[in-house]
């Protein structure tokens, strides 16, 4: 009877947090809603502060198609200082949305390891986590660097209570410009279910990765202060 009462309470507190996120999110929801169900080109779903976020639907398996999200902006930095925050455990840790752990393991030179990241997901949902392989190279003409993510998520033992991300694919983008900027892109894509709906999930997600964009950016500018300088890139 107390286990029942106890599990009771929660789902009670979890119906009204789903309902107070309704409340906040209803404008962004009824926006959504005048879209299609899915659609296969990229829109724009976000446009602050120099950071886009777009969004378009790409078929996860027969008969059912996942989000795949497309983030950018443009640094007044150089490359090193843009890649570094990226390349870097500690940055990552200053500039991802949500992250409670992150770190690089068996890595195999400068341009290839794996990462472990885990999430904080707000209660009554259990924690995610994500294991990527990494793989980064340089065009040798325009010396943008692109770092590949794959998901690889038998790489590493699961924990306990925490919800391993079955399906990862992931890329950034680092281009320099004539002017002496960096664009940066990111593309983000899982065949994973939602486990909510998606009038919660999408404005929670949209908004999680533009401040991820704004952090980073901040992490970034840090970095051209320093005058960074990576001896795994060419100039």
């Amino acid at each position: 009877m107390i286990s029942f009462i106890y599990c009771h309470k929660r789902w009670i507190i979890a119906l009204i947090y789903l309902v107070i996120m309704h409340l906040n999110f209803s404008a962004a929801a009824q926006q959504d809603q005048e879209d299609p169900e899915v659609y296969d080109e990229w829109r724009l779903k976000r446009d602050k502060d120099g950071i886009r976020i777009y969004t378009r639907w790409i078929e996860a398996e027969e008969g059912r198609k996942a989000r795949q999200m497309h983030a950018v902006m443009q640094v007044e930095a150089s490359l090193d200082a843009s890649v570094l925050a990226l390349t870097d455990e500690k940055q990552v840790k200053i500039w991802l949305n949500r992250v409670k752990e992150y770190d690089h393991f068996d890595e195999k030179d400068k341009y290839h390891w794996y990462a472990y990241t885990q999430f904080r997901i707000p209660w009554p949902l259990n924690n995610q986590d994500l294991i990527t392989f990494n793989t980064l190279q340089q065009d040798r003409e325009t010396s943008a660097v692109q770092i590949k993510l794959e998901g690889r998520p038998d790489d590493r033992p699961e924990e306990n209570g925490v919800q391993r991300i079955p399906h990862f694919d992931g890329a950034w983008h680092f281009t320099p410009l004539a002017d002496g900027r960096v664009q940066i892109e990111y593309y983000i894509f899982t065949k994973s279910k939602p486990v909510m709906p998606r009038w919660i999930i999408d404005p929670i997600v949209e908004s999680g990765l533009w401040s991820t964009f704004a952090d980073m950016q901040r992490v970034i500018l840090e970095n051209e202060a320093n005058n960074v300088k990576l001896t795994f890139l060419s100039d």
